[in-house]
Parts: structure tokens; sequence; C-alpha cells
């Protein structure tokens, strides 16, 4: 039983799959199971995060973009390892994960993922980049229409400027800097979901009370949940817009000091380009290593864009059909 877990990387949001798969007979089996399970990743944590802090020290001062690339991941793992090994040996860790895992959805570390659950985060950051990309495309009029990555460069170094000025991240809303980092796929805290998840339970108490009593008596009578934001218009509070929009800059200017130290460092030979381009907004469905390397880093280097104008570059740059 104990190897079964092992090989299942003792993945705690699954228990109730694990102890299906042990087919445990008993309750003593059950406690045995979510024993082990325990046991078994605290100790696969533990390890987990010494491999990634040699890792780190391996690379000392000198960092290839691979290098960094990794070393950027390993740190944003790192911050997620902690506090979930520290809320994970509390008692009674398996009844409330699922809750943490409601509130807080990306702050499951990879390793506590099943490769299904891990190809679905993957999936669900490209479709919200796909719809963010969009949204934030029709949001500007500066350029409307072009064809080819070499005429979008050319209309965007006539016009970056007022890119600048008129869209730089300072000037923008919460709403809009959130859809900038789904168009990145990056992993930030937007202060929204809590918020949200609990606005959503106290406007349909009682459709969950409803469905509950139906579920009880083995009815298929439900009733569906309604958006609490159609149901009554909530605003945020200034300081509230206040600390989401700084927040939301602050982790785009951090973010944008990983990309800027990897686009000085990279090497036109590396074959990594495509895990590159995808942090960097860009579609790689058709794109070559010859049109990342003109297409973003060189042109990004010598044009010399801030981070705003880099920002909406790759924004436009993703709608290029």
């Amino acid at each position: 039983m104990f190897k079964n877990f092992r090989k299942l990387q003792f993945q705690v949001l699954n228990y109730n799959k694990i102890v299906t798969i042990s087919e445990p007979k008993t309750y003593i089996d059950k406690i045995k199971v979510g024993s082990q399970l325990f046991i078994g990743t605290l100790k696969y944590g533990i390890k987990s995060c010494y491999t990634d802090y040699k890792l780190i020290k391996s690379f000392g001062d000198q960092f290839t973009a691979y290098q960094l690339y990794l070393k950027f991941h390993v740190d944003r793992e790192l911050l997620k390892v902690f506090p979930f090994l520290f809320l994970f040996i509390l008692p009674g860790a398996v009844a409330y994960l699922p809750v943490y895992a409601s509130l807080f959805p990306n702050a499951i570390p990879t390793q506590f993922l099943f490769e299904d659950q891990y190809q679905q985060r993957q999936t669900n950051k490209l479709k919200q980049q796909k719809i963010a990309s969009k949204i934030l495309f029709q949001q500007q009029k500066i350029i409307t229409t072009f064809a080819n990555p070499n005429q979008l460069k050319e209309l965007f170094i006539l016009k970056k400027g007022l890119y600048e000025s008129q869209f730089n991240t300072k000037n923008l809303n919460s709403d809009q800097l959130y859809l900038i980092c789904q168009h990145f796929q990056m992993e930030y805290i937007s202060l929204l979901n809590v918020p949200n998840k609990i606005y959503h339970f106290i406007f349909n108490i009682h459709n969950y009370c409803y469905n509950f009593y139906h579920y009880v008596i083995n009815s298929n009578k439900r009733k569906l949940y309604q958006d609490p934001y159609k149901i009554i218009n909530i605003g945020r509070p200034f300081f509230i817009e206040f600390l989401r929009q700084k927040l939301l800059i602050y982790q785009l200017e951090q973010y944008f000091q990983y990309i800027n130290a990897q686009d000085l460092m990279f090497d036109f030979q590396d074959r990594n380009y495509k895990k590159y381009a995808i942090e960097r907004g860009l579609s790689t469905e058709k794109i070559s290593l010859e049109s990342y390397n003109s297409d973003w880093v060189r042109f990004t280097q010598q044009s010399q864009q801030t981070i705003t104008q880099k920002i909406w570059f790759s924004i436009l740059y993703s709608q290029l059909e």
C-alpha cells in the first residue's frame, strides 16, 4: 500500500481518489491511509524543497537563459510549498485542504498535482490568456490593422510613445492590469478570488440549502447558483482598488525584471525558446526560433522599449493571424 502512495507522489488533493485506489476495507485502514498520506507528503515536500535549494545554489552568480528560467519557477514553487506544508501539518488537514484549494487555487505546489490536474491548470491559463488578449486588443484604438510582424514593428515604433502615455500601467485600473497578468500567464495575487467566493456564498445560501435538501432526499431537483454581481452592483472601495492596482503593478514590474534579464543573456542557439515565448505572451503555434529572435529579443532590445511598450507589443503580436 505504501509503495502505491509513493508512485502517486502523495497528491493530497486527490485523497478520495487515493483511498479508492488503495481500497481500504475498514475505518482503521482509512486512518492508516491518511497517516501514510500525511507522512509521505511531508517527506516528499521537504525533499523537493531541499532539491530546489541545491539547484539554485549550483547555478552560482552566472546564469544561462534556461537556468534563469528554472530559478524563476523554482522560487515561485518554494513560495507555495512552505505555507502549504505548514497548513498540511495541522490536525485535520485532509478535511480543510479542499477549502484551501478552492480559495487559493493557484497556491497548490505543482509537485502535489496529478498530471491531469497540471494539464488542466495549463489549459485554463491558455484559455484565460486568449480571452484577456482579445479584450485588451479591442480596448486600444492606436493601431487597428496589421497583417504581419514587420508591419506591426514599423507601426509600433512610430506610435510606441502613445502607448507609453495612454496605456502606461500606472494609468490602468486593476481590472485591466488583471487581464495583462492573464495575458502573460503569470501566477499572481489579485485579491479578488476570496471576496468573490464569499459574495457567491452569501447570495446563494438559499440555493445551497435547497440543493442540499433535495440531495439528502435523493431528488434530482436543483437550483442554479446566481452571480452576485448580476444581483446587485458591487463596487470596490477606493482603498481596495488602490491596493489591488499597486499590488498588480508591483508583480508586473518584478516579472519584467526577470524577462529583461533573460533577454540580455539569451543564447540564439537556445532551443527552449518556446518556453520563453509563452512567458512573453507570444503565440507558439507557428513561431520559429528565428522569428522569436527577431520579433521579440532583437526588436525589444534594439528599439529600447519600456515595460509598458513591451506589454502592448506582446498584446498586439498575439493578435497576428
